[in-house]
């Protein structure tokens, strides 16, 4: 598995230098953009009396384009709990300014907070609507829409969810989609998710709202989780942000917040 993560990190290297130097007269930037989060965590169980150090995660990505239309993402969590994980692959096409397409392994475009990469957590613990959901990863293909002229946007995907080796054969997909609106300062979402677990069809839908004011930040989110055939009895989930900052000017950590969470589970 890592000989097939540098393989493909140096392949896309490789073709981001021959771009470069073919096109250098293009508009748009060939230059593949590196990024990633460290979280690391020291923590105390009251209880026992017992303790730990983790690094929970170490994420590395690399981003670009190889043309106008086409562009591409990889990521690769070095230490998630001591183990290497492959996340994300996939190829990016910009049909227009409003639409593009992506191809490949990534997260579904489902829930706000399950959405978040670690370096814009909040907290360090996940909520239960975070545990409902995670950030399920899943090969296919999703569409990614924005309405012109307005702040509606719609992003909708057809997956399939397994393992990483993506070895595993399969009769039934994956779909997923959400529903947004968005201002300055307000942003809207209703969300659904339909996966298949050990031939059980598990339907979920989210509603959230985020709403930013000055140095302040409230986010409130809803989940519904379903199972076909009643194998489990249906379960909610609902979680509640609040965040203010303080900004912190001519020093190396740009703010400062205080910031308090409310989540609520009901029985499955």
């Amino acid at each position: 598995m890592k000989k097939i993560i540098f393989i493909f990190i140096l392949s896309v290297l490789s073709a981001c230098s021959f771009a470069f130097a073919s096109d250098k007269q293009d508009s748009y930037d060939t230059k593949p953009v590196i990024g990633g989060a460290f979280r690391s965590r020291f923590e105390y169980d009251i209880t026992n009396q017992t303790h730990r150090f983790q690094v929970r995660n170490a994420r590395v990505s690399i981003a670009g384009n190889i043309s106008p239309v086409i562009g591409y993402y990889a990521k690769v969590d070095m230490c998630d709990r001591g183990n290497i994980k492959f996340l994300d692959a996939y190829g990016r096409f910009k049909l227009t300014d409003w639409l593009r397409i992506q191809a490949g392994r990534h997260s579904f475009p489902f829930s706000v907070v399950a959405s978040r990469s670690p370096g814009t957590y909040y907290f360090s613990g996940h909520s239960y609507v975070e545990e409902f959901v995670g950030q399920i990863r899943g090969v296919g293909i999703q569409e990614l829409l924005t309405i012109p002229k307005s702040n509606i946007y719609l992003d909708a995907g057809l997956f399939q969810m397994h393992g990483a080796d993506q070895s595993a054969w399969t009769t039934r997909f994956d779909y997923v989609g959400r529903l947004g609106w968005k201002s300055d300062n307000l942003k809207c979402e209703l969300g659904i998710e339909s996966t298949v677990v050990d031939s059980t069809r598990i339907n979920m839908y989210d509603a959230s709202i985020s709403w930013r004011y000055g140095r302040w930040m409230m986010e409130c989110e809803g989940l519904v989780k379903s199972y076909t055939h009643n194998h489990f009895n249906t379960a909610m989930a609902y979680n509640v942000i609040l965040d203010y900052v303080i900004p912190l000017p001519k020093l190396t950590f740009q703010q400062r917040s205080f910031q308090s969470r409310f989540d609520h589970m009901t029985h499955q």
